[in-house]
């Protein structure tokens, strides 16, 4: 019934994005002392990734050359230094019987080296699939159609994780059946009833659990959560 796996990264897999958001904050808070922080985190909630063209669109700043150079490298050194796989993901990964990809909307680059800070570039085998490779990004489905189209896999034979209602609405816009993992310690509480009442389907708190809900997909048992 399914052949392939598609897992978002930040928040999915890898506890990164909020490093690197930590480090765009401060480096934001010395440049523009007058910015309102509150804001800023805010607007950083209601992206998937820190988007600088979108905050200097936003709080009308300019960032130039040299804080664009300076943030990529402040934020590769951050996640050398801290960049971690979600709890138990390596083990949930391994047990399960699938090829697995990555659909992120990171630039490739930082993808790549996420993953590998984390520990988990062999658990994926270079099929990383990054918004560059597609015109719209989430929540549009383009990505997680790419992805199958380069994989060679329909995508009703996907199963798709991720975390943040951009990722879930582009999976199962993609008709991909889909889960939501909710255990990242970003997300707020009652996050689960909210993705309920979208219409999320399949929910998860802790990594463990979804070896076990893949196998119920695929063995055509698996139930939706009670609303």
């Amino acid at each position: 019934m399914f052949d392939h796996l598609l897992c978002d990264c930040d928040g999915a897999l890898v506890v990164s994005d909020v490093i690197a958001r930590r480090v765009l904050l401060d480096m934001l808070r010395t440049a523009f002392p007058a910015l309102d922080s509150d804001a800023v985190q805010t607007a950083f909630d209601a992206q998937a990734a820190p988007q600088l063209s979108g905050l200097e669109m936003r709080f009308g700043i300019a960032l130039d050359d040299g804080f664009r150079a300076a943030f990529a490298c402040n934020a590769e050194a951050a996640l050398e230094r801290s960049a971690a796989a979600i709890t138990a993901v390596r083990r949930a990964l391994v047990r399960i019987p699938l090829r697995a990809s990555i659909v992120s909307s990171q630039p490739q680059a930082n993808l790549a080296e996420s993953i590998a800070h984390a520990g988990l570039g062999d658990a994926f085998a270079g099929r990383l699939f990054s918004a560059a490779g597609v015109s719209r990004p989430k929540p549009h489905p383009d990505l997680y159609l790419h992805a199958a189209r380069e994989l060679k896999v329909a995508p009703e034979r996907c199963l798709a994780v991720a975390d943040n209602v951009a990722g879930l609405n582009a999976s199962r816009a993609a008709g991909m059946t889909t889960i939501a993992f909710v255990g990242a310690s970003r997300l707020p509480g009652g996050y689960a009833q909210v993705l309920r009442k979208l219409g999320v389907d399949y929910i998860i708190e802790r990594m463990e659990e979804l070896p076990e809900i893949v196998a119920r997909a695929m063995a055509g048992t698996l139930q939706a959560v009670p609303r």
